[in-house]
């Protein structure tokens, strides 16, 4: 294993546990206050960073219900259905790529 191999799976590790941590402490903000659409909103911005989009969605779609003003639940649900469109597009675009040639 080289060097460069042990530094990629130390951030790796790192970029977990971070995460570990981020899911816990929302998850804990909850707890106290289950109506806090921002520690939901963070929750639901780290899950689909796991690319956990649809369960995300879920979550953004209740940020939005719960607190129509805050433009936040919008703009990251719009993100997460161009996220789960993207694949779908970018495959159409290969296979359209492909009968082309």
């Amino acid at each position: 294993m080289t060097a460069r191999e042990l530094k990629s799976e130390k951030i790796k590790k790192q970029r977990v546990d971070t995460y570990r941590l981020v899911v816990n402490f929302y998850t804990q903000m909850l707890r106290c206050d289950s109506m806090n659409a921002y520690a939901a909103n963070g929750l639901a911005i780290t899950i689909a960073e796991n690319g956990h989009i649809e369960q995300a969605k879920d979550i953004f779609n209740q940020v939005r219900e719960a607190n129509v003003a805050n433009p936040n639940g919008w703009v990251n649900l719009a993100h997460a259905y161009v996220e789960s469109i993207g694949d779908c597009d970018g495959k159409s675009k290969n296979e359209s790529e492909t009968k082309d040639e």
